[in-house]
C-alpha cells in the first residue's frame, strides 16, 4: 500500500480567499486566517503584503483593556492574546502601554536580591522568590549587580581541595552554595583536575592523562 500523501495547498489564491484576507486581516491574526483558509501563516502574511494591506491592527477597545487588566496577573500574554483574538506580540505591547507588569518586584524582593545576589546561585534566588532565572538576572542587572562575584574564602577553598577530586562539583553545590560552573572554574584555578575512571581496554598510560 502506498503511503498517503499530504494534501497540498492550492497553488493559487482565489478571489474568495483574497476577499477573506482583505476583510479580516486587520481584525484577525495571520495564524487564525491561515487556519480558516488551510494555508500557512507565512503565506497569509505574504499575500496581505501583495494586497497592500496595512499591518496595523484594530484599536484596542475599553472592554478589551478591562479584560486585559483582569487577566494579566494570572495568564501569559499568549493566553490573553488567544482569548482576545490578538497576537502574543500585540498583547505584550498593550500590557506595556498600560504599564501592567505581570512580574512586578516588591520592595521586600528587591532587598532580598540585593542581599543575596552573588552569594547564592540565581536559580536558588529564583526558587525562593518564585521567579524565573531570567527575571533574577534582569533585576540584578537593573541594580548593577551582574558583575558582583563573592570571593572564595579560605574555608571554601579547603573544602574544594579536600573533596573536589573524589566527589565532584555536583556534590559540592549545596555545601558551597555556588553554581556548578563557579566550582569547576575555581577548581581549575587551584589546579584541581579530576581523574576519570579508565574505560575497559584503555592503556594505563592513556588513562592517567584523562582529566576534566
Amino acid at each position: 500500500m502506498e503511503p498517503k500523501k499530504k494534501p497540498k495547498h492550492p497553488p493559487y489564491w482565489t478571489s474568495d480567499a483574497d476577499a477573506f484576507v482583505q476583510r479580516w486581516y486587520r481584525e484577525m491574526t495571520a495564524r487564525q486566517i491561515a487556519e480558516r483558509l488551510g494555508r500557512s501563516e507565512g503565506a497569509v502574511k505574504m499575500r496581505a503584503g501583495l494586497l497592500n494591506l496595512a499591518i496595523r491592527r484594530r484599536a484596542w477597545t475599553g472592554e478589551e483593556d478591562a479584560r486585559l487588566r483582569r487577566m494579566y496577573k494570572d495568564h501569559s500574554a499568549a493566553e490573553i492574546g488567544a482569548v482576545l483574538g490578538r497576537s502574543t506580540a500585540g498583547a505584550v505591547t498593550r500590557l506595556r502601554a498600560l504599564h501592567l507588569r505581570r512580574f512586578a518586584w516588591t520592595p521586600e524582593e528587591d532587598v532580598f536580591i540585593r542581599k543575596w545576589y552573588g552569594r547564592k546561585a540565581p536559580r536558588d534566588i529564583a526558587s525562593q522568590l518564585k521567579k524565573t532565572e531570567y527575571q533574577v538576572y534582569s533585576r540584578a542587572k537593573a541594580f548593577g549587580l551582574t558583575k558582583l562575584r563573592p570571593r572564595w574564602t579560605p574555608r571554601e577553598e579547603r573544602i574544594l581541595r579536600a573533596e573536589y577530586r573524589m566527589r565532584g562539583p555536583a556534590y559540592l553545590l549545596a555545601k558551597l552554595n555556588r553554581s556548578r560552573t563557579a566550582i569547576i572554574l575555581h577548581a581549575r584555578i587551584l589546579g584541581l583536575a579530576r581523574t576519570r575512571k579508565p574505560r575497559a581496554g584503555m592503556r594505563v598510560a592513556t588513562a592517567a592523562r584523562v582529566v576534566f
